[in-house]
């Protein structure tokens, strides 16, 4: 079976996570700092959607997505930002 490029997976999981972040209650002030890296995990390509700080460790992790190289899958896999009613 062949991997799907990782170019592909961004872009599939930028929407996963356009659509998760509607939910969920976002200040403006912490949007406009968002940065997203990946984490190659096996057979998945993590992104993670993170407040980056000044040393790696402090980086407040924000969501993070689960996407699939070979069948291009993902989900949602952690928020930790407060739902809107």
């Amino acid at each position: 079976m062949r991997k799907i490029s990782l170019n592909f997976l961004e872009q599939k999981a930028k929407e996963i996570i356009r659509k998760t972040l509607g939910d969920y209650i976002l200040p403006d002030d912490i949007f406009s700092q968002l940065a997203l890296g990946t984490i190659i995990d096996g057979d998945d390509r993590v992104f993670v959607l993170f407040i980056p700080k000044e040393l790696a460790k402090d980086a407040i992790d924000i969501l993070r997505v689960r996407m699939n190289v070979y069948s291009g899958e993902g989900f949602v896999e952690y928020i930790g930002l407060e739902r809107k009613e």
